[in-house]
This record gives C-alpha cells, structure tokens and sequence, in this order.
C-alpha cells in the first residue's frame, strides 16, 4: 500500500515571464494540494487533473505563481489502521516540507478523509471540497470553521434529468433497470430514485438491481426485449472474494447484451455507457481553480456549482441505434464512430499523394522519351544526309584523274582519291593521315624550305 501511495503523486510547477521575474521583486508561490481518493488515475480523474493543471498555468503571473501537486492516496481502499497511519504520515511530511496553501479534495471519499484528518495533517490550511454528487456540500462538511470551502453537486437533479431523458431517446421503454451498488450508499441510490420517481413518474417497469450477480444480470436484461434500458448509479458485487466494481460490470454489459446504459457520471462515459446528463472532468476543474484562486487571495466566493451537461459517446449511440435527432439540443457527444474514409483518411491521402507524384513523374519520363526520340530521328536524319553528301563527295573526288589530297591546317590528310596510287604508289587508306609534305620527294633542301614557306603562308 505504501509503495503504491509513494508512487502515485505528481508535482507540476507553472511559472510565467522568467526573463522579467528577474528584474522584480521575487514572486509570491502558492501551491494547490490535490487529494483523489483512490490509486486508480482513471478517465474522468486524469481529464481533471490534466484541465486543473492548464487553469494553474494560465494563472500564474509575474507576481503570483501557482503550483499544483496531485495525489493518489488510496484512502478509499483503507483496510486497516497501519494503511491508514502510513498515509496520514506521508501526507503531514509533504505538508511539512512543502507547505500547501489550499487543499483540494475530488469527490466524497478523500473529502471525508480530509474532513476527518485535515486538522491534524494540514492545520490552519484552507480546504475544499469537490462534492459533485452533493447539494448544499457545507452541510455535510464543517463550514464554521473559516477553512472549508466547498463546490456543490446535485446528484438529485441528475437522476431526474437522466429518468426524464431515457424514455425520450428508447422510444416505447418498457423496461428500466436501475442498478446501484450492494452497499449503503447503493441503498441510498436506490431509496433515492424510488422517492424521485413520485415526482418524475416514468411509463415503464422497473428492475432495481442490488447485489445481483453479473452473469444473471445481463441474462436478465437480455429477455426484457428490444424497449429496455440502464441507468448506472455503481454496482458492487462480491463473488467469493473478486470484487466485481462498476467498470468491471459495464463492462460484461456492453459485451453481453444491446441495451443501453445510461450513467450519472462522466467517469465512465467513453468506457461503456451511452451517456447522460452528468458533469463534464473539465467543467469541474475549471471550476475548482476558480475557487481555490480566490480563496488563496482571501476574495469574496459566490457559492459555486459543479456545471451539468447532456453528454453522449458516438459509438454507443451508433452501437445500440439510439437516433442522434432524439438527443436534447446543446448535447455533446464525443468519441464519435468513423467512416472507412475518416478511419484512414490519412492513408488514403498518403497513398494519392504517392500516386500523384508517380503519375508527374511517368507523366516527364513520357515527355523525356518524346524528346529523346526525336533528336534520334533528327541524328538518323543528319546521319543519312551526310552518307549521301560523302558518297557524292568521293564519287567527285574519285572522277578527277590527277591525284587529290585533301588536308588539315597541319597538312594532315584526311580525304584522297583513287588516283594518288598512281602518284604516291600508296592506297589512299594508307595516305590518309599522314602529313602532306612527307609525301613529295623533294630534289634539295632549298626546295624542301621554299615548299614549307609557301604552304605556311
């Protein structure tokens, strides 16, 4: 227990214009200390924290700078007294070497924790509680005592909103179960819609569901026919030592049975349930760093109300054929089902952008080929126009009696008719490329010289 408390605590500073901060007057830091009560960091818990994180970043300045340091303490998995001594002692040393301005706790378990020890562990520390199920939290907590603070929930205005909206979206309802854990609180839940039903009556049968087994619940639900819904509260259930919680239980519903669950609590929504009207992780923390700033600077709180909305998950909307057009105006859904082509839109665009990209490229190496292509035909052109001009030249050549030696600048012979081998005794492939005047036999070296000059000048 105590590894997993020592393991499970994250720490964020936020500090805002660093290279100002150095020419002022050092900044006032306050810390926030939030309590959840469990060592699960899950969905809803993780998007408040994640929402109460960027209000704190938001908010700090030059002058004032806010930290925020997050606990999962596991108090509402207490088993005996040296767990709960292990924690009340790590808590009182973070206190004491890191001292807390407020302290938050998130929802009842770690409130009344807090409520029951936070005199010892964080004494004279302003504390506040983020009762979402609660109405009028400051009844349940001490609120004389300068020092609590709270944000109120209205679990009863969620229920009715919930009963009101199933029959509205499952048109033709004929069954309703409403399950609710096995414990006292489950009990209370139960007691609690049985009492809201006189004042929201609902057409329908209703199955309120308690310690029953899970196998035989979705048996059950499964025979009730296609008109019939859930509405979540918890489920708890004990099956020879395995717990069986609320998530375990949505679990076995979604994938044993095609009723739609409709919960009270953001926490399980995109894990299973339909939806509902509940409270929004972000609306909350948003919320709650309203509150805990005001505090900490000693200013007027108005008494303040965690924010409910209608809110839906896509893909059990789809799963189950609930018509989105029945859903009430201004509702959010989220994690919406995707077409094929929204599921790989990125593939399929990488793969025309590839296509594209060949088709330019076929399309030059095409053009390349043409061009190529006609300077071939152009040089085959030029190629038989110059065998025709040199057949002419040497039938010309050949035609003349005398001995004809055509030569370069430097008197070499590249051309000679059939008549030099009259004359030079020599073929006229063996003359050419030899030097002119190596072939004239001169009678002296005066004429020799006198030739040069002439053929030079």
């Amino acid at each position: 227990m105590l590894k997993q408390i020592l393991l499970v605590s994250f720490g964020f500073i936020a500090f805002a214009g660093g290279s100002v901060l150095l020419a002022q007057e050092p900044i006032d830091v306050r810390k926030i200390q939030v309590l959840h009560g469990s060592t699960d960091v899950g969905t809803w818990r993780k998007e408040f924290d994640i929402a109460l994180y960027e209000f704190v970043q938001r908010n700090s300045n030059p002058t004032q700078s806010l930290r925020l340091s997050i606990d999962y303490t596991g108090v509402e998995d207490i088993r005996t007294d040296s767990e709960l001594s292990t924690i009340i002692d790590y808590l009182k040393s973070r206190q004491q070497i890191d001292p807390a301005s407020i302290v938050v706790s998130v929802l009842p378990p770690s409130a009344m924790f807090l409520e029951t020890y936070g005199d010892e562990i964080y004494p004279g520390v302003k504390r506040l509680h983020v009762a979402s199920e609660l109405r009028n939290g400051d009844n349940y907590f001490d609120a004389n005592n300068g020092l609590t603070l709270t944000i109120d929930g209205d679990l009863e205005e969620m229920v009715v909103e919930n009963l009101r909206l199933i029959p509205s979206v499952v048109p033709g309802l004929t069954d309703l179960f409403v399950l609710s854990g096995s414990g006292d609180y489950g009990g209370m839940q139960e007691t609690m819609v049985r009492e809201l039903l006189i004042e929201t009556p609902v057409n329908s049968n209703f199955h309120f569901v308690r310690g029953t087994p899970i196998e035989e619940l979705v048996a059950t639900m499964n025979q009730s026919g296609n008109a019939s819904a859930a509405l979540l509260m918890s489920y708890e259930y004990n099956d020879n030592g395995n717990n069986i919680n609320t998530q375990d239980a949505l679990n076995e519903l979604v994938n044993g049975t095609e009723v739609p669950v409709f919960g009270i609590f953001d926490s399980v929504l995109g894990r299973g349930v339909v939806g509902g009207y509940m409270s929004r992780a972000q609306d909350t923390a948003f919320r709650t760093g309203e509150v805990a700033l005001a505090a900490i600077n000693d200013e007027s709180i108005v008494r303040s109300t965690v924010p409910y909305n209608f809110q839906f998950d896509g893909r059990q909307l789809d799963r189950v054929g609930i018509n989105r057009s029945l859903l009430p105006e201004n509702s959010i859904v989220q994690f919406d089902s995707q077409t094929v082509w929204e599921t790989y839109l990125g593939q399929i665009l990488f793969v025309f952008l590839i296509i594209a990209i060949q088709s330019v490229l076929i399309l030059l190496l095409v053009k390349s080929l043409r061009k190529q292509r006609a300077s071939e035909s152009a040089l085959k052109s030029q190629a038989h126009d110059l065998s025709i001009q040199k057949n002419l030249f040497e039938s010309v050549i050949n035609s003349i009696p005398d001995a004809v030696l055509i030569c370069r600048v430097d008197r070499t012979v590249y051309a000679a008719n059939k008549s030099t081998k009259e004359v030079f005794d020599m073929e006229p492939d063996e003359i050419i490329g030899t030097k002119a005047n190596e072939l004239i036999e001169y009678e002296n070296e005066e004429q020799r010289a006198a030739e040069l000059q002439m053929l030079d000048s």
